[in-house]
């Protein structure tokens, strides 16, 4: 018992002994998080590992290679690097010195935009949470990868327009710049609402306010020789102009699928109305109002009904370019019969009266 009760005197001397259990239990939770949170990224970049391992020079298996990026490691899998950049491609197959080399490392290249880039190149999805999507652009030029530009052109929303475009002039990329002012052409009156249209600059403004009001296309980009910058070319400035009529239902062609209520044009070269495209079935134009800003059609206001029993909440725009209706920011109050003034500089729509 003496010997026992030494021995117990003896651990209560030791460190560790001394904490209390709620300390313990603190330390292995922090222990237990620290190790989700590590299982957790290598599960998300598979292998990928961003510290330098233990065993061998980088802990590289046969079909691996080490990339250095900020003084951080990372163990990616070749074929996933070749499959995806033409950098790493060449650099793997060249035959030369470096393709035999465990190790390269990327100068230039952020930690936060290359972690995204392998994620794409791991699950095809591009998620720039931390990064801005002109970063990872940027580095996916200097990596060569098509794919991920590809990508790009095809998921275009108003956020990543503006950095598109800004990449596509830099680098001078036709069809990543094509896309991004056709995308910006036909969605300008929600990028107008963006914080993105702001990013842009003047000049880019001005052009972009220009094609809102030709009947073609962007152009590919083209090179200034004086300059050495990049720009579209530019249209002859003298636009389709024609004159556009929507009207009520006549009492003896009511409403029905064989015969749509269409928006009338009048052809100025051959000095006639006809009929333009079909307006929106919910859209009423007893009493409505109408404006044209940035090359839109806009209806605003109205009765529900010939009766005049209700006021029509919902407004409408029509972009003849795309030949497609959407919903527009609706007024705050009802209203009919009243006028609308465009001051297209500052876009602005006054809506005045009833």
């Amino acid at each position: 018992m003496a010997a026992l009760r030494s021995s117990t005197r003896g651990l209560d001397q030791l460190p560790w002994e001394r904490k209390s259990l709620g300390s313990q239990l603190t330390s292995l939770e922090k222990s237990s998080d620290e190790g989700k949170r590590k299982g957790s990224r290598r599960a998300s970049f598979r292998r990928v590992s961003f510290n330098q391992p233990k065993n061998g020079l980088f802990g590289l298996r046969v079909d691996e290679i080490c990339v250095v990026v900020d003084d951080k490691r990372l163990n990616i899998q070749k074929k996933v690097l070749s499959e995806g950049s033409e950098y790493f491609r060449a650099l793997l197959a060249s035959g030369m010195k470096e393709s035999k080399n465990s190790q390269v490392v990327l100068h230039g290249v952020s930690l936060e935009a290359f972690q995204v880039i392998v994620e794409f190149l791991m699950s095809g999805n591009l998620c720039c949470n931390c990064v801005s999507v002109e970063e990872v652009l940027d580095t996916a030029v200097f990596l060569q990868m098509e794919g991920l530009l590809n990508y790009m052109t095809r998921n275009m929303t108003v956020a990543t327009c503006v950095a598109c475009l800004r990449i596509a002039e830099k680098h001078f990329i036709p069809s990543l710049g094509n896309a991004a002012y056709r995308f910006m052409t036909k969605h300008y009156i929600h990028l107008l609402k963006s914080a993105e249209f702001d990013r842009l600059p003047t000049l880019q403004k001005r052009r972009l306010a220009t094609y809102r009001h030709t009947a073609v296309p962007p152009a590919p980009f083209e090179r200034n020789n004086s300059s050495q910058h990049c720009h579209l070319a530019e249209y002859d400035s003298t636009a389709k102009q024609f004159m556009c009529a929507v009207g009520n239902y006549s009492v003896t062609s009511p409403k029905s699928p064989d015969n749509p209520r269409p928006l009338n044009v009048f052809n100025h070269m051959e000095a006639r109305w006809q009929n333009f495209c079909k307006v929106p079935g919910e859209l009423s134009t007893h009493g409505c109002s109408m404006c044209v800003i940035h090359n839109f059609l806009v209806i605003i206001g109205g009765y529900t009904s010939a009766q005049r029993d209700g006021l029509q909440t919902e407004a409408f725009v029509y972009d003849p370019l795309f030949n497609t209706w959407s919903i527009f920011p609706s007024l705050s109050t009802p209203r009919a019969l009243l006028g609308l003034a465009v001051v297209e500089d500052h876009d602005v729509i006054y809506a005045i009266g009833m």
